[in-house]
């Protein structure tokens, strides 16, 4: 399952943001999920990334896992909600269904 987030994040707290974002793709890891992409916004607005997990309940056990939910409470202040959608990679010229 492919997931793009955008998060929004506030330019004094990227250092923070980033810190958390290499913490939890090791947790990440642990469940077979990776990220496929990291997109950093030109105007320095946030961050993009595309992120696969096997399946919803892996993603769901990630989520719910302490380590997940400790580094999600220590690093509040710089984990902005981000918008989440499913997607899905098309070959060149494909429409999707």
């Amino acid at each position: 399952m492919l997931l793009l987030l955008t998060f929004k994040v506030d330019p004094d707290l990227f250092q923070r943001f980033e810190e958390y974002e290499t913490r939890a793709l090791a947790v990440l890891a642990g469940y077979g999920g990776e990220m496929v992409l990291r997109l950093r916004h030109l105007d320095s607005s946030g961050e993009t990334h595309l992120l696969s997990v096997p399946d919803r309940d892996t993603l769901s056990a990630f989520l719910a896992d302490p380590e997940c939910v400790a580094l999600q409470e220590a690093y509040a202040d710089a984990l902005p909600t981000p918008l989440v959608t499913k997607v899905a990679i098309l070959e060149s010229g494909q429409l999707p269904r």
